[in-house]
């Protein structure tokens, strides 16, 4: 399976070193749970490694035309704005937590139950999961990681976008996000 993202190759070149390291030596006999652990601690590796250019790629997403007038422009300004005495590397992890909380269950069931669900079909017929058994497995996996870690994307986004273009800054972190969230919009607000 190629990855459909570069920064993606990070992660999968991650998670089978880990998974045998938690395994001890062998990811075959990795339990569904140390394959979540794997998954998870790969997902971390690469939101770290990733987040800045993403909290970039998103202000320039929100950004109005001729905001920015080039990607420099807006880690240049990234940089420069917030509080007094924050640091400037800080201000390119903004939304972090909450990017870290999503990645954790989505990588976790994304990568964990992917390889966990083709060891299973492995053991009950002798070969590969190819054709629909692959996509099953796939889409299986991807599903439900994306719906544990969608809350935290969208937390993401509204902690990496407040205070663009004039907006209110109106949350304080992850939890302040969640809880005004929840009280204005409902637990459904957290899947808009």
């Amino acid at each position: 399976m190629l990855p459909r993202r570069p920064e993606y190759a990070l992660k999968f070149a991650v998670n089978p070193i880990v998974a045998r390291r938690i395994a001890g030596g062998d990811k075959s006999q990795a339990t569904l749970g140390q394959l979540f652990v794997a998954g998870s601690v790969s997902g971390v590796v690469l939101t770290t490694a990733t987040y800045p250019l993403e909290m970039v790629k998103t202000r320039i997403t929100v950004a109005e035309k001729g905001e920015y007038s080039s990607v420099l422009d807006c880690v240049r300004r990234t940089a420069t704005e917030g509080r007094p005495g924050e640091l400037p590397l800080r201000r390119f992890y903004r939304g972090y937590g909450a990017s870290l909380l999503g990645s954790v269950p989505y990588n976790g069931a994304q990568l964990g139950l992917n390889s966990h669900l083709r060891q299973q079909y492995k053991q009950s017929g002798g070969s590969t999961a190819s054709g629909a058994a692959s996509v099953g497995i796939s889409l299986s996996s991807s599903f439900a990681g994306i719906s544990l870690s969608y809350p935290f994307n969208l937390v993401r986004t509204k902690l990496q976008t407040q205070g663009v273009r004039g907006r209110s800054v109106l949350y304080t972190g992850v939890s302040n996000c969640i809880a005004k969230t929840v009280h204005h919009e409902g637990v459904r607000g957290l899947f808009r």
